[in-house]
């Protein structure tokens, strides 16, 4: 389905055209298009997934002849499929926790000024509660596919063989674990140095006095190795020993005063440590050659049924 997009944006941009249809026959929004495994898809459902769909296109795109065919067809092949993989995670009892939910939307409303997602949701006709209703399922399905992945492999033969292969792949930079410390005026970034060179702990008179997002973990930067951070952080990130604190160090965001916990130093990855990083690469690779597959699979072994005349009969406005 993925591979369809690309070559419908370049044909669905005509729908103004074909939207209208003489002759065509008017669906009640409770028929039903098609059964998967029994499970309904009703014409209202559909309609509403294809009026969300033709929101990617312009109305040039969609002008093209045929255009209407392709993105109804696909539109109703994506609902079959996400039938199908919701069908298998319910069986595996794949499910998304709340507080996974939870954190996906907080995540995505965070991109968004509330304005912008109010008017989203409008453009898409869906209620808060079925915008939530539809990135539960869209989580589920990730978690699942996620699921087929692990289950596919790799193996450890196949694991070795790209270790050794692409050894250069598996070298870490020097890294230095800094904690930071962020003021909005130089004086009152003085006075705080003046407290660590008095010997106050570093972590916590961050947490009371930085301006930074980061005060919460006492200032910790983690591990970060060389150019992660802004020239003039980095610079002082690893200019120092560990232990030691640097002075004032202005940048665009602040005066910064930084503290080097530890310093380790470039390295080739044991092949034990590696083995996570080439298991994620391999599945991020295989993860559509593994879905594709397996919805080949699982379509051999389903009863779909797709009332045609419907799908090529019925009017449709967007």
């Amino acid at each position: 389905m993925t591979a369809l997009f690309p070559f419908l944006r370049l044909l669905l941009f005509c729908f103004p055209f074909l939207l209208s249809c003489a002759g065509c026959q008017k669906t009640p929004e409770s028929g039903i298009l098609a059964r998967v495994n029994g499970e309904k898809i009703r014409w209202g459902d559909f309609r509403s997934a294809l009026s969300r769909e033709s929101l990617q296109y312009t109305p040039e795109a969609l002008s093209e002849k045929g255009a209407l065919k392709i993105l109804k067809e696909s539109t109703l092949q994506a609902m079959i499929h996400e039938v199908l993989l919701l069908e298998a995670a319910e069986e595996e009892g794949i499910k998304i926790s709340k507080k996974e939910l939870s954190d996906a939307l907080k995540k995505i409303e965070s991109g968004h000024q509330p304005f912008e997602l109010k008017k989203l949701l409008q453009q898409q006709k869906l209620s808060p509660e079925e915008w939530k209703e539809r990135h539960e399922k869209k989580l589920t399905i990730e978690k699942f596919i996620d699921h087929l992945a692990k289950k596919k492999g790799p193996s450890e033969e196949e694991m070795k063989k790209e270790y050794f292969v692409n050894r250069g792949l598996y070298r870490e930079m020097e890294k230095s674990h800094c904690r930071q410390i962020v003021a909005s005026s130089e004086p009152k970034a003085e006075k705080i140095l003046s407290l660590i060179q008095k010997g106050e702990n570093f972590a916590a008179v961050a947490q009371e006095y930085s301006e930074s997002p980061d005060r919460e973990r006492g200032g910790d930067l983690g591990w970060v190795a060389r150019g992660d951070l802004p020239p003039i952080m980095d610079e002082a990130c690893f200019r120092f020993e560990p232990g030691e604190t640097n002075g004032v160090v202005r940048s665009a965001y602040g005066y910064h005063i930084f503290r080097v916990i530890a310093r380790r130093p470039a390295r080739n990855i044991p092949f034990n440590e590696a083995k996570s990083l080439i298991q994620k690469e391999w599945r991020e690779k295989k993860r559509d050659e593994i879905l594709r597959g397996w919805l080949e699979e699982k379509r051999k072994n389903s009863k779909i049924e797709i009332n045609q005349k419907m799908m090529e009969n019925a009017a449709v406005s967007l």
